[in-house]
């Protein structure tokens, strides 16, 4: 399994797991030529590091509930709600689909979010508007 580390940078690892030993934590198990370790990570680092990953957390974080709703606006990486009063980064790691209206069929992923606002990793291929219908979940698979 591949994990982005605390320091950034990609590494092989044999698995990552909550550890019950040290709640707020992921355990993840290393194993080099000479030695098997392995290193604690606050589970927000693991998570902002590692969006891709969420499964390796649940139960151990309360993830957001799904929601529906229509942009009030959007730029090439951002979608906006200006209804939405959203927890600062509670949407990382999971996907935002647009269901219905302009730009219909496009999943992509959630690195962060503001109170109101999703920023994407990749940018929209068509721009949704205000009759664009969104859908946040964890069970939206990212576009191929």
């Amino acid at each position: 399994m591949k994990i982005i580390d605390i320091n950034g940078k990609e590494r092989d690892c044999i698995k990552a797991f909550p550890d019950p030993s040290y709640p707020g934590f992921i355990r993840v198990e290393y194993e080099n030529p000479k030695r098997k370790y392995h290193l604690w990570y606050p589970i927000e680092d693991f998570i902002r590091n590692n969006p891709r990953l969420l499964d390796v957390v649940k139960g151990t974080v309360k993830l957001p509930d799904e929601m529906t709703s229509v942009p009030t606006s959007a730029t090439k990486s951002t979608l906006t709600d200006s209804t939405q009063n959203w927890e600062e980064g509670s949407y990382t790691g999971l996907h935002v689909w647009i269901g219905r209206g302009k730009g219909e069929g496009q999943a992509r992923e959630i690195i962060a979010n503001t109170s109101d606002t999703l920023i994407l990793k990749d940018h929209w291929d068509d721009l949704p508007d205000t009759t664009s219908q969104y859908v946040i979940s964890e069970h939206i698979k990212p576009q191929s």
